[in-house]
């Protein structure tokens, strides 16, 4: 059984632990979704948007969120997202994120790269 409608992108953190993401799911009730178990099943992670264009975590409960409109959420939780405020219009989307042991980076169509080691200063 697909865990959501459509999957757009994972992160793997160990053989058992993963999170997905995608199109909102009516069933899951989220569009982020987390195992523990290999993926044979799925828990409900907090969303803050119904399509989730990319995702990056530098672990579970630490990560960013971007929205197919480009907007930038961040949890340092894993439950509670903020908007942050980056200069994303219609031809300069967000489509890409990654996170390295200390930053969370995410890029765009204009070329435009953001870096956060903190998640506030970009």
């Amino acid at each position: 059984v697909q865990p959501l409608p459509r999957i757009t992108g994972m992160q793997v953190f160990s053989r058992d632990h993963l999170i997905v993401w995608g199109d909102w799911s009516t069933q899951q009730r989220t569009s982020i979704l987390e195992s523990v178990d290999g993926g044979v099943t799925f828990q409900q992670k907090p969303s803050p948007c119904a399509q989730v264009e990319t995702a990056a975590w530098l672990n579970p409960a630490q990560g960013v969120v971007v929205d197919r409109l480009s907007r930038v959420f961040v949890t340092q939780d894993g439950k509670n997202f903020q908007q942050i405020d980056l200069p994303c219009t219609a031809l300069s989307k967000i489509r890409d994120a990654a996170t390295d042991r200390n930053n969370v980076w995410i890029c765009g169509d204009q070329g435009q790269i953001y870096r956060s080691s903190n998640f506030i200063d970009w």
